[in-house]
């Protein structure tokens, strides 16, 4: 396989500090591993009171590959346990909790998922948030599928064929509502995209601004209780960044008041032929949403 050189190179420089060369064969499967963990949009770690986090990234991404690098070769170092001279059998590893979801939670046969906050498939009819605006309620058709909630970010997906193909691909799933509490968030469609502003409707402008899309006429909405305003993006074919050409979101930003920041909702679809049909699905779960904002 082509090696991302990045990861690559932390692999290699990590494990020659102490001596020990990793096999490519084994360098390749935790690089394979690593690129199938599913990841998260740059907007979702910018909130209001951690304005450094976009600095952070890069550090928080070798320091993953190194630990997940660590953990592989680190089971190539141990010997393997023969028996001779009467000895005990190792007991079998415990499990560490954090590397699996909740307890209870069940997922798509297809899905897979490190996120302790995460619910799995969500039962037909009322929902409630665990973290995120803890104690908001929406109401959910079958099929859907709860991959985060914490107190940053909430995610929800279809057990769709599009989205089961594309996690197979890619290790992400290509249709998602995802929403945060945001001041000037980054990244909203790829790298590069960022928006500011004091309002919902400011942030809207300067989305609309980016030369990089194509925009609707904003729109003017009421969510749960929140104000604030709406706009469906997509990348600009003739554009010259490397921004997926393919995709289509849309972007809700509300107000909340006494001061809390914005609330984004994106809706989102890796493949222009697949978003009306996701669009109305989710908008019918995004519009039954009542924030709870008394925690």
């Amino acid at each position: 396989m082509n090696r991302t050189p990045d990861v690559d190179l932390v692999l290699r420089d990590y494990f020659a500090d102490d001596g020990f060369t990793a096999p490519d064969h084994v360098l390749d499967l935790v690089e394979e591993r690593i690129a199938r963990q599913p990841q998260q949009r740059a907007w979702r770690v910018l909130r209001r009171d951690a304005p450094v986090n976009a600095y952070l990234k890069p550090l928080l991404a070798v320091a993953a590959v190194v630990v997940i690098a660590v953990a592989g070769i680190s089971l190539l170092r141990q010997p393997s346990n023969s028996g001779v001279g009467g000895s005990s059998p190792s007991p079998e590893p415990t499990p560490s909790p954090s590397t699996a979801p909740s307890a209870g939670a069940v997922f798509p046969e297809w899905y897979t998922t490190n996120d302790l906050s995460a619910a799995g498939i969500l039962p037909a009819g009322k929902a409630t948030t665990k973290r995120f605006l803890s104690g908001s309620t929406f109401n959910v058709p079958a099929g859907w599928v709860n991959t985060t909630d914490t107190t940053d970010f909430y995610g929800l997906f279809p057990d769709t064929a599009a989205n089961k193909a594309e996690f197979g691909l890619s290790g992400s799933t290509a249709q998602n509502i995802v929403m945060g509490i945001v001041d000037s968030p980054s990244g909203l469609v790829c790298d590069g995209v960022d928006v500011t502003g004091a309002t919902a409707a400011e942030l809207v402008d300067s989305l609309v601004a980016d030369e990089t899309l194509v925009t609707s006429e904003p729109v003017e909405v009421t969510i749960g209780g929140l104000t604030g305003t709406s706009v469906d993006a997509h990348v600009d074919p003739a554009s010259a960044g490397s921004c997926a050409k393919d995709y289509r979101g849309r972007f809700v930003f509300l107000d909340i008041p006494g001061g809390g920041g914005k609330l984004l909702i994106v809706i989102d679809s890796a493949h222009a032929a697949d978003f009306d049909g996701l669009l109305g699905m989710a908008m019918s779960v995004v519009e039954s949403f009542e924030f709870d904002l008394s925690n």
